[in-house]
């Protein structure tokens, strides 16, 4: 920071400098002279000098010449700033004593920083002048002469300032005489006596001139400011002017406040300007009392708009004008009105003093003056009350002590009255006496005004809201009541609706927008000459209360029974103006007594005919058909697998079930036919007047295919069938009996054949009766007897070929009949209930077979065991699985568990705790037949599945249906998503295997590797080490593979000797079947097609391709073009470039291995991005 040493005489100048070099970051040092600046340099070298020439003691060309003359100080730049030494001499005898600049004053601000700034710059350190060169007698001479001149100079400028100081005084006496303020010239000695005064001031202090003259400040001054005399005379004598204010005391006594500015003149004598402001403080006291006032109000009108409750308003109030009023204690008091007529304290703010407090609860409203106060006579009067000097009115002598302890002089109490309602007071206690003037008054009257309208605001929305509430509740009561409540007008002609409640509205179904203003008759509809109504009418026109059970209609039309009571309500003259009626529903009631009847001779759960009320239907219709020579038929109706659904979703859900069946078939038969539930699943329909065989018919089609339909019940969507036999009276019985008989008959063939349709019956099906029961039979003996057998199909897995696993398969071998299909008598045994112990002798007899197969050293495989929906369903599943592994002595990871998609979708929730059950045994579990069912895969989630299995129908199709393609490969990408494995059902192909293989599904079982084996056949297998060969690995990506399709033997030729050249690995078909059938086997990069083929186009079977082999480029080379199929074909993004024939070969050559290197391009993408995100992509 650049230190600036400043020489001048003239205190302003040094200041204005100062002030100027440090605002701009210059360090500045200041002295009054040559010497003085000398002995500051000396001490604490500056960096430039910036010095005046005239002056005391040392004038400036004497500084310089000593300064150039110091060995020191010589090496730091000097520059002269004068106003008085201006002319060309004296610059250049300042120049010539080695000043580096000679600047006039004034200069502008940024004039003399750039002057000082330009010194700097062009002086260095390394500058350092000789001493002056000038001889002594030659300075003195130059600096006499030019002290002469300045001197000659002053003598002319005194003897024009006499003449100027003579005119300037008899001006200043008349100016000083005739001032309107006070002029007073104090001495500056240490008595400070007044010397000189004015006119003004004499009148001011109401003494004469002569008076004042010799009189001191204390003399004059009031007792509070004589302290404060000394230090004003210290600021004084250190300041060229001073204002201030000061109190003084007239001679009479009397004090004047007054606005003082002293200056201090050349000589040390003060000349003091003395004015009288005393009124004018007056006025600005009052107000800024007024504007407190003002600003107190506009806050507690703030508090009115917000406060929600009398307690929050009047504390709110009183703390907000204590704090911004500088009011001591502020107080609220409210009017009682019982007899006592207490002022009841409620609110108030300011000090805390327990005394003060009390004064404020002991003050009554009434006439005893002795117990008013100001408060309770503002509140008795109506008036405010004002307290002007506390220690001197007589009203306050019961509280004064306690007022004056705390300091309050004065009090004002405010009646807070809200039209003719007197509320109560609010009382305000200051420190000051006579704090109160006219204006704050009125203010604070309309404070208090405004606070008793904003109380009494309160007080009403209190009470209205009291109201509502108490309104409120009595019209929920109405609202909620189960009843319908309904009031009419009476004066109105026809007795008008104005109110219905919503019982009303629920009982009726109808609005009350829509029964508004209408007679209620309209709930009797026709209905109108019930004997209810003449009581009702009666009542109503002697305006009497009235009682009757009357039959209404709802607005649908359904009849309900009123229990209907009506009251008139009366005005104070006791007119009826409206009835209230009560609408009580008592149709239950009503009907109780029939429904004892219904129930007698209907189904409790679907309401239809019942056993006794279906014979007397059936022996009514066999009379009938008997005398009008007709048909009776009679149809007997089970449903399909009922028994599952209702053990898995409960029985809850099988009665909704049968409820919704029943509702169904009833809208299906005619009126006069019966519809009738047996009791369980089976319902009968008997049809009256048929006319022949072939009336029966399409009313069982429908019947069937309705309930064919999905139903919903308890959360769950359910698809039911039904197998349905028919009898014919006369043909097929005579009886009643008879005919359930046979039709019963009938049904089980529709059971045999398939279920889900319908047979009339014939005497051949007591045949086949016979022979299921024979077969059911022998199926319950067939356990005793040894006759099951286990079959065991291999399980392979697909990265290294091996056998992992089998999977048991039950075979029934009849001594008379053979070899039983499983699809003949697996059914018969869910549907006997056989299949539980069958299927724990599966699980007994696998466990003990893999045991055997351990023992004798056999490659560790698993086994698989099929569970039925049934066997799924048994609480004890667990317990019966761990008993088998103990018995048998495998691990429980060795044995796997299939359950069947259908099976665990019937009762999800159940189905999780079971699993959970069976994994905490430690087996394994697989999910068969999946794709084939419905299943949530929030449950899949949850459900404990290790496997996954693709049902063979999806397998069957996979290289030639896009669809079944798809579908397989989101199973297995489902799977390995959920940490799964993925086993392939049904792989009769090397096709098959290969595709299932290249999407990385883990295992296969199916014919093409082999067949069910019995068990000495697998076991031969597995001693073989017979594997599954899966093809050469080198054969990949890394090879490139070329597919040529086209019908054209010789097209193929040739293209095949155009493009050996480039050594690609050639594949050729010559139909699109075996093109894919090539593709499944085979890793292909690129496919070319002809557009023209027997059967497929080119664009249809690379289509085909597209979904099945995505990653492939696929390419039309054809003779035929048609532009609208090839140009979809390319937006569909099927093929990739569409190439005519005939071909150049060359150019040929060079679209095929754009091809590949397009192939390879997008496969590293792939790669990239399956790196970057391994969930990308597809398996």
């Amino acid at each position: 920071m650049t230190h600036v040493l400043i020489v001048e005489d003239i205190e302003e100048n040094r200041y204005f400098l100062k002030v100027l070099l440090e605002g701009h970051g210059y360090r500045v040092t200041a002295a009054r002279d040559g010497l003085e600046a000398l002995l500051a340099a000396r001490r604490n070298p500056p960096d430039i000098v910036v010095s005046d020439v005239l002056m005391p003691n040392m004038d400036g060309f004497s500084l310089c010449r000593a300064w150039m003359q110091d060995e020191t100080l010589r090496a730091i730049p000097f520059i002269f700033y004068s106003a008085t030494y201006k002319t060309p001499d004296d610059e250049k005898l300042a120049l010539s004593l080695g000043a580096l600049r000679y600047l006039i004053k004034p200069l502008e601000s940024d004039v003399f920083l750039g002057e000082l700034n330009s010194a700097l710059r062009e002086w260095t350190s390394a500058q350092t002048l000789a001493p002056s060169a000038i001889e002594e007698t030659v300075f003195r001479n130059q600096h006499a002469s030019a002290l002469s001149r300045k001197l000659q100079d002053k003598i002319a400028q005194l003897e024009v300032a006499n003449r100027q100081l003579r005119g300037s005084e008899a001006r200043y006496r008349t100016l000083f005489e005739s001032a309107p303020d006070g002029i007073a010239v104090f001495s500056g000695s240490a008595e400070g006596q007044l010397i000189e005064g004015n006119t003004s001031l004499c009148q001011l202090l109401g003494y004469s001139r002569d008076e004042l003259i010799a009189m001191r400040p204390t003399d004059i001054v009031t007792e509070p400011d004589i302290a404060q005399i000394g230090p004003a005379i210290d600021v004084a004598q250190s300041m060229p002017s001073h204002q201030g204010e000061w109190r003084f005391k007239r001679k009479d006594g009397s004090g004047i406040t007054t606005e003082v500015v002293a200056t201090t003149m050349p000589d040390g004598d003060f000349l003091a300007l003395i004015r009288d402001i005393t009124e004018r403080k007056k006025h600005e006291n009052e107000l800024r009392q007024l504007n407190q006032t003002l600003e107190l109000i506009r806050e507690c009108h703030k508090i009115l708009v917000y406060s929600s409750d009398e307690a929050s308003l009047l504390a709110g109030v009183c703390r907000r004008i204590a704090e911004s009023g500088g009011y001591l204690f502020v107080w609220v008091g409210l009017a009682e009105p019982d007899a006592a007529r207490q002022l009841r304290p409620v609110a108030w703010s300011g000090i805390e003093d327990a005394p003060l407090l009390a004064t404020t609860t002991d003050i009554a409203w009434d006439d005893a003056a002795s117990e008013q106060g100001p408060a309770g006579t503002a509140v008795r009067t109506g008036k405010p009350v004002m307290v002007r000097d506390l220690q001197m009115d007589s009203r306050v002598l019961p509280w004064r002590a306690a007022c004056v302890r705390v300091g309050i002089d004065s009090v004002i109490s405010l009646p807070l009255r809200a039209g003719d309602q007197m509320l109560g007071a609010i009382s305000m206690y200051a420190r000051q006496a006579d704090a109160f003037d006219a204006s704050a008054v009125d203010l604070l009257s309309e404070l208090a005004n405004d606070l008793a309208y904003g109380l009494a605001a309160l007080r009403e929305t209190a009470e209205r809201q009291r109201v509502e509430l108490a309104l409120t509740l009595r019209q929920h009561a109405v609202d909620s009541s189960s009843n319908g409540i309904v009031i009419t007008e009476a004066a109105e002609p026809d007795n008008p609706l104005v109110y219905v409640n919503p019982a009303f509205e629920q009982i009726t179904g109808y609005p009350a927008q829509e029964v508004l203003g209408h007679n209620p008759r309209f709930l009797a509809g026709h209905d109108l000459e019930q004997i209810g109504l003449t009581e009702i009418r009666a009542g109503l026109r002697g305006q009497r209360p009235a009682r009757a059970l009357l039959r209404n209609y709802r607005k649908d039309g359904r009849l309900f029974w009123n229990d209907l009571s009506v009251a008139p309500v009366r005005d104070a003259s006791g007119r009826a103006t409206h009835f209230i009626s009560v609408i009580n529903d008592v149709t239950d009631r009503v009907n109780y007594e029939t429904q004892l009847e219904h129930q007698a001779n209907h189904d409790a759960l679907t309401g239809l005919a019942n056993r006794n009320l279906l014979a007397d239907r059936m022996a009514q219709a066999i009379t009938h058909a008997q005398r009008a020579n007709r048909l009776v038929a009679v149809m007997l109706l089970d449903l399909d697998r009922f028994k599952v659904i209702n053990d898995s979703l409960g029985h809850g859900t099988g009665d909704a079930l049968l409820k919704v069946v029943a509702e169904r078939l009833s809208t299906c038969v005619r009126a006069g036919d019966t519809m009738a539930r047996l009791g369980g699943d089976e319902f009968v329909v008997v049809m009256i007047d048929v006319a022949n065989e072939n009336d029966v018919a399409p009313l069982a089609r429908t019947m069937l295919s309705l309930l064919a339909e999905e139903i919903s019940v308890a959360g769950h969507d359910v698809v039911v069938t039904a197998s349905l036999g028919i009898a014919l009276y006369p043909r097929d019985g005579a009886t009643a009996e008879t005919l359930l008989q046979n039709a019963d008959v009938a049904m089980y063939r529709a059971k045999e054949l398939g279920r889900n349709v319908s047979q009339f019956y014939t005497p051949e099906m007591n045949a086949q009766t016979l022979q299921r029961l024979e077969l059911e039979t022998g199926l319950r003996r067939a356990l005793e007897r040894s006759e099951l057998e286990l079959f065991y199909q291999p399980k392979v897995e697909l990265q290294r070929g091996q056998v992992v696993g089998a999977e048991a398969l039950i075979r029934w071998r009849h001594p008379l009949l053979g070899m039983v299909s499983p699809a003949e008598f697996i059914p018969l045994a869910e549907e006997t209930g056989l299949i539980v112990p069958i299927g724990q002798w599966v699980i007994e007899t696998a466990c003990a077979q893999l045991k055997a197969w351990q023992n004798e050293g056999l490659p560790d495989i698993s086994v698989a065991v099929n569970l039925s929906a049934r066997q799924f369903e048994q609480d004890d599943l667990p317990n019966a699985v761990a008993q088998a592994l103990q018995r048998s002595g495998i691990v429980a990871s060795d044995l796997e568990l299939e359950v069947t998609e259908s099976a665990v979708m019937l009762n999800p929730e159940r189905t999780v705790c079971i699993l959970r059950e069976l994994k905490r045994i430690g087996v394994r579990l697989a999910l068969d037949d999946f794709g084939t069912g419905y299943s949530s895969l929030n449950y899949l989630k949850r459900f404990p599945i290790d496997t996954l299995k693709i049902d063979r129908s999806f397998v069957r199709n996979i290289t030639t249906e896009p669809d079944d393609a798809a579908i397989a490969v989101a199973v297995i990408s489902l799977a390995h998503s959920l940490k799964r494995r993925v086993v392939a059902e049904g792989v009769e192909t090397e096709s098959q295997l290969r595709y299932l293989h290249r999407h990385r599904c883990d295992e296969m079982q199916g014919y093409y590797f082999s067949s069910p084996l019995p068990v000495h056949e697998l076991a031969d297998l597995l001693r073989s080490g017979r594997s599954l060969p899966l093809g050469d690995p080198t054969l990949s990506d890394a090879v490139r593979t070329l597919l040529l399709v086209d019908d054209e033997p010789s097209i193929l030729a040739a293209l095949r000797r155009v493009l050996r050249r480039d050594r690609y690995r050639i594949l050729t078909a010559g139909s699109a079947v075996e093109g894919l059938e090539l593709l499944a086997l085979n890793e292909v990069q690129v496919i070319i097609s002809d557009q023209r083929m027997p059967t497929t186009s080119g664009t249809e079977f690379l289509g085909r391709v597209k979904e099945l082999h995505p990653n492939t480029v696929r390419i039309v080379l054809s003779g035929y073009t048609d532009l609208q199929t090839v140009t979809d074909a390319v937006n569909r993004g099927s093929i990739y470039k569409f190439l005519t024939k005939p071909w150049d070969d060359e150019q040929l050559r060079e679209q095929i291995r754009d091809a590949f290197t397009h192939f390879e391009a997008r496969k590293a993408a792939r790669t990239a991005e399956q790196t970057i995100n391994p969930t990308t992509g597809y398996c």
